[in-house]
Order: C-alpha cells, then structure tokens, then sequence
C-alpha cells in the first residue's frame, strides 16, 4: 500500500521478498535506498536487497537508483591521520557491516543502470546546512561526520543530476 507526499510515493514492503520489491518499483520514476544492516545471524539484508531492487528495476524499466552506503565500505583510505584511526576502529568494531555495504556496492557495479552510491562520514543527527563536501574519489579530507539532513539533502539533489552517476561519492562536512 503506498502513501502519497507531494510528488513521492512512500511504499511499504520487505526488501528481502522479491516480489514485494518489485510492487513498490514498478511505476516509480526512481528508488532512493537507505538500508540499514540487520542482527548478527540474520540474512544480509544489503546485498540481497539491492539484488532484489535492482532486477525489480530492470523489469520495471526504473533507470535511477540512489544508495546509502558508508564512506571507508571501499577499503579507500580515510583524508587524514585521525580519520584514519576512527575508520580503522569502525572496520575493526563491525566488519560484517563494511562487508555488506561492499558486497551491495559491488552488486551496483555490475548493473546498467543510472545509479549513484552515495558514501557519508560518521552520521549526525544535526541540522541541515547545506554546506557539504564531495569527492569521488577516496574520503573528503578532514571530513569527520555529517548530518542525516545534509546527506538526505545531498541525495534529493542527485535524483535530477547526472554529475556522480555510475560513481560513488562520498561526502562530509
């Protein structure tokens, strides 16, 4: 069942049943991801979603996706020594996360599809601001965390742009 907010379409389902995936696609102008990881012992919810997701949208002729990843999910090193330390902390503290957002990267990869893989710092619950730094390639230098919004804000955005597709920015302020 689906809930309309202005030109959106909010659909509920479950990502990891392929036929729900594709009621919530099927229609839609594009798919703006944002899984998280599930509990230690549950299935991988990253990869198989994005599968699910993925080939709903080549059926359904969906050309645009955006995903939410994480900045360091790529093995790229962090800007800066510091940086560098948290993210080693972070990989060293929940590795199974970092394998699953690289095994739905690698997923993406392998698709023809208009999609952008958006890789943010250490998440904020502060405000939006507006004021962010991207780069495609690697970790913004200096870049330590970022806001929910700003990365909301900074995804939107992509849905008209075609300057990061088939890339994988990642983006902090």
């Amino acid at each position: 069942m689906g809930t309309a907010v202005g030109s959106v379409r909010v659909v509920h389902g479950d990502v990891l049943d392929a036929d729900s995936v594709g009621r919530a696609v099927v229609g839609q102008d594009s798919v703006l991801s944002a899984l998280g990881t599930a509990a230690r012992g549950s299935p991988p919810v990253l990869p198989q979603g994005i599968r699910h997701i993925l080939d709903a949208m080549e059926t359904h002729g969906v050309r645009r996706i955006l995903v939410l990843s994480a900045a360091g999910a790529l093995h790229e090193p962090a800007g800066a020594a510091f940086g560098g330390l948290g993210l080693a902390l972070a990989r060293a503290a929940i590795p199974g996360v970092y394998r699953e957002h690289r095994a739905m990267l690698e997923e993406l990869r392998t698709r023809d599809l208009d999609w952008i893989a958006v890789r943010p710092v250490l998440l904020t619950n502060g405000p939006r601001t507006g004021r962010y730094r991207v780069v495609s390639e690697g970790i913004p230098r200096g870049g330590y965390r970022i806001s929910r919004a700003d990365v909301a804000d900074f995804m939107i955005r992509q849905l008209t742009s075609d300057e990061f597709v088939r890339k994988m920015p990642a983006i902090a302020n």
